[in-house]
């Protein structure tokens, strides 16, 4: 939310695309220990306008990414696509309705936020699609699957268990095994 009320994105304008930069983003600080910000999400991104929806772009060729490789496609995105009523939308922006975009120019970080550009860069992640309860111990869903007395973790296949850093770099993350501790 904080993302979209900064760049002056309303929900109904966000592409698939800019969505998954967002959560990608969460993810990632998440499982790092790490406070996502919006000031550290614009050192990596700007906003982007495309065929009536917009998205983030990586600010510049140069500038850090926290991604290995953007995604090519999000497949079946529609398949999951709902709409949002207004009064759940906590934010009011006004709607772009085409024109320039103003400049953005790039964030003036504290040594902190340089810290945490930093360590997202040198812990690159791929863009997958994560099982529900992942994303409820990352804050991206309210749904949790489990008895409220435990958590789910995840283990490798010999049974030890498997940190979330290493979950979000594994080919599959859809076949790992989830418990409850």
């Amino acid at each position: 939310m904080a993302v979209l009320k900064y760049f002056r994105v309303h929900i109904s304008q966000l592409s698939p695309f800019g969505a998954a930069w967002v959560s990608h983003f969460k993810v990632l600080t998440c499982v790092l220990n790490l406070s996502p910000s919006v000031t550290v999400f614009h050192a990596f991104y700007t906003r982007s306008y495309s065929d009536g929806l917009f998205s983030f772009a990586k600010r510049s060729t140069s500038a850090p990414s926290c991604f290995p490789k953007p995604p090519d496609s999000i497949k079946n995105w529609a398949d999951h696509f709902f709409w949002v009523d207004s009064c759940v939308f906590p934010i009011s922006v006004p709607l772009y309705m085409g024109g320039v975009l103003e400049k953005d120019s790039a964030p003036h970080l504290t040594a902190r936020q340089e810290q945490t550009v930093k360590l997202l860069e040198s812990h690159k992640a791929p863009f997958r699609r994560y099982p529900e309860c992942f994303l409820c111990l990352v804050g991206l869903s309210p749904y949790y699957p489990f008895d409220e007395n435990s958590y789910p973790a995840f283990e490798y296949p010999d049974g030890s268990e498997m940190g979330l850093f290493d979950f979000i770099k594994t080919a599959d993350p859809q076949k790992v095994q989830a418990v409850e501790v």
